[in-house]
């Protein structure tokens, strides 16, 4: 695929023409059609909304709106163990998981600015101050996105302009399940499983955080009871040391959503684990600037229903290559 030269007036900002031969094929409605990788950026397009046919020896012209770029981390696939025997019940046991192809991760929590431009490219009807944004979930029909915070946290709908708005780099937080796998999927990814998760917060670590088992570097690292006042909410992005894989606030800030529900962790070892079958509440991973430094571990297991809403609460994206 390569960029077709525009005119002189085009609007580079905004619009680019690409051109590419495919194979004649059928690509079914929620299908990403192109990936576009430079450095630690990573742009994928947009899930399609309609089945599309390309016919051999015919061009075909497709008009996208491009999500959000991520700033990505390449994880490269591996072995590692799980769990953490000094931990809480639910964290052992200990078990060995291997992770069978590379994944690559959002280096940075999702900021509400991003969120933002989310909300404003899908279309989702603008609600006042304490009202929770709707929108179709892919899988799921309609469910609540997130709460409009009053203390301006959260993206606010301007009525004169009929567009979302968020500034600043902090993380997307009142965000429910359903609204941080709405974004992923629009971006053309997904939420961690809680494997990926741990296994990238670990980053090659059988230690009690990414930079070893003594807690009094931990503001080195992470927004936590010690390092935040709690009065401002989340702290901006990516302001503390990133872990041994370039991945930032994987310790602290915002608890962030996985895609698993809760379960107990069986003995054996595993490969490629998505969690339980079923369940009532989806894994939460990190700690956020509330807890104390238990709560911020990198085996720290923590929970809570998928259409719940909490200030401590935000995510990040993976994109399986």
């Amino acid at each position: 695929m390569y960029r077709v030269e525009q005119p002189t007036d085009a609007n580079y900002r905004s619009s680019f023409t690409f051109r590419a031969v495919v194979p004649a094929q059928s690509l079914s409605e929620n299908a990403n059609i192109f990936q576009i990788a430079n450095g630690d950026l990573l742009l994928r397009s947009s899930a399609l909304t309609d089945n599309i046919t390309m016919t051999g020896g015919k061009a075909e012209t497709f008009t996208q709106k491009l999500p959000v770029y991520i700033h990505r981390v390449r994880i490269k696939a591996g072995t590692f163990l799980m769990g953490d025997d000094a931990g809480n019940s639910n964290e052992k046991p200990v078990h060995s998981v291997t992770l069978a192809k590379d994944f690559y991760m959002g280096k940075y929590q999702v900021t509400r600015a991003q969120y933002a431009a989310f909300l404003n490219a899908v279309g989702v009807a603008g609600v006042t101050i304490d009202n929770l944004a709707r929108h179709n979930v892919s899988g799921y029909g309609e469910q609540n996105l997130f709460t409009v915070n009053q203390w301006g946290w959260t993206p606010r709908y301007n009525t004169e302009t009929n567009q979302w708005e968020a500034s600043g780099d902090q993380p997307m937080i009142y965000v429910t399940w359903f609204g941080a796998k709405a974004y992923a999927d629009w971006i053309g990814g997904s939420l961690p499983t809680e494997a990926q998760w741990e296994y990238a917060c670990r980053a090659g670590t059988t230690t009690a955080y990414s930079f070893g088992d003594n807690e009094s570097l931990l503001s080195g690292y992470a927004w936590y009871t010690v390092t935040s006042t709690g009065i401002d909410g989340p702290s901006p992005v990516g302001n503390k040391k990133p872990n041994p894989w370039g991945l930032y606030d994987m310790h602290g800030n915002v608890n962030e959503w996985c895609s698993d529900w809760l379960g107990d962790y069986g003995s054996g070892p595993d490969t490629d684990p998505t969690g339980a079958v079923s369940g009532r509440a989806r894994v939460l991973r990190g700690g956020y600037w509330g807890n104390n430094a238990r709560y911020c571990r990198s085996a720290y297991r923590y929970s809570a229903g998928p259409d719940g809403a909490f200030y401590s609460v935000g995510f990040r994206v993976v994109v399986v290559p």
